[in-house]
This record gives C-alpha cells, sequence and structure tokens, in this order.
C-alpha cells in the first residue's frame, strides 16, 4: 500500500518532494449509510480504488455534500504508513 500512495504522490507533484504519510480508511457499511452507494472502480494503478457516490439529492446542494464529506471524515480510521517515521523528513 505505501508503494501505491507513494507512486500517486509524486504523480500529484510538480517534483518529486512530496511524501506519501498514510492513508484514510472507512468500511463500506458505513460508507453506505444515508443513501450513498459503495462501488468497486478499480484503476489500472490502484487496484483498491473505490467511489461512494452520494444520494441524487446532494447533487446540487453544496451544504449536503459538506455534510455527507465531513460524516465520512469523522467515521474514518487514520493509518500510518508501516515504514514512516518521524526521523525519516
Amino acid at each position: 500500500m505505501a508503494a501505491l500512495g507513494d507512486k500517486v504522490a509524486v504523480g500529484r507533484s510538480v517534483d518529486s518532494t512530496v511524501t506519501f504519510y498514510g492513508w484514510a480508511v472507512i468500511t463500506t457499511e458505513y460508507a453506505e449509510n444515508n443513501g450513498r452507494q459503495v462501488v468497486y472502480t478499480p484503476l489500472p494503478d490502484n487496484p483498491y480504488h473505490t467511489d461512494i457516490i452520494l444520494p441524487d439529492s446532494a447533487a446540487e446542494n453544496r451544504d449536503e455534500q459538506i455534510r455527507h464529506a465531513q460524516e465520512l471524515a469523522d467515521a474514518s480510521l487514520w493509518r500510518e504508513r508501516p515504514d514512516f517515521t518521524k526521523t525519516d523528513e
């Protein structure tokens, strides 16, 4: 997982000094709460990629989108990169 994160982080950066620190994890069961759908959508460089689709009522409602995002963030768990230590900075 860390190698995948490194690859994505460097690909999103204008230089190669980006550090991948970890990732947020949420269960499928929780992500499906409040009308959301979870769709497994693997990408060529990320076999774990999944989309969380908000209900139709959130399509034009920015406040509702923010509420969903905050709820998902609050329920997620941070997984620190296994080989990362503070001395690596």
